[in-house]
C-alpha cells in the first residue's frame, strides 16, 4: 500500500464531530441506523474490529482538501502501528482511502492530519 503525505501551508478547519454525506452513505452500508457523526462513532467504539485500534480517530470531523471537497479527517497526536492497523481496517471495510498530513488545526505541532477520502475509482 502507498502513502501519500500531504503538506498543506495552513490547515482547514475542521467541523467537529460531523461526518461528510458521502461517508454516511458509504457507513449506512454496514450500520444502516448511522445518521450523524455521533451515531456513526458510537458504533464505531462498539465494533470489535475497530476496539483495540481505535486511537488514530480523534479530533475527528469535516475538512475541506485543497479541491474544496468534503474530507472526514482525524488529528491524533500520533500514528503508530497498532493504530495504523485499525485505520487500514476501517478503510478497506468501507472502500475508502487515507492520507497523512504534518499541518493540523488541533494542537499543531502536536498532531497530525489523516484525510480520509474516496477511492479515486469512486470519484466521477
Amino acid at each position: 500500500m502507498k502513502v501519500q503525505v500531504q503538506v498543506d501551508p495552513v490547515a482547514s478547519p475542521v467541523k467537529i464531530f460531523e461526518v461528510p454525506a458521502w461517508l454516511l452513505v458509504q457507513l449506512r452500508m454496514k450500520w444502516p441506523d448511522v445518521n450523524d457523526g455521533m451515531s456513526f462513532y458510537s458504533h464505531f467504539l462498539k465494533a470489535a474490529r475497530y476496539r483495540t485500534h481505535w486511537t488514530w480517530l480523534d479530533h475527528w470531523g469535516i475538512a475541506l482538501d485543497c479541491r474544496g471537497d468534503e474530507v472526514f479527517v482525524s488529528e491524533p497526536y500520533g500514528l503508530h502501528s497498532y493504530n495504523i492497523e485499525g485505520l487500514m481496517a476501517f478503510c478497506d471495510d468501507f472502500d475508502l482511502r487515507w492520507d497523512v498530513d504534518a499541518v493540523s488545526v488541533h494542537k499543531p505541532p502536536e498532531t497530525i492530519r489523516i484525510w480520509i477520502s474516496k477511492k479515486k475509482s469512486q470519484k466521477k
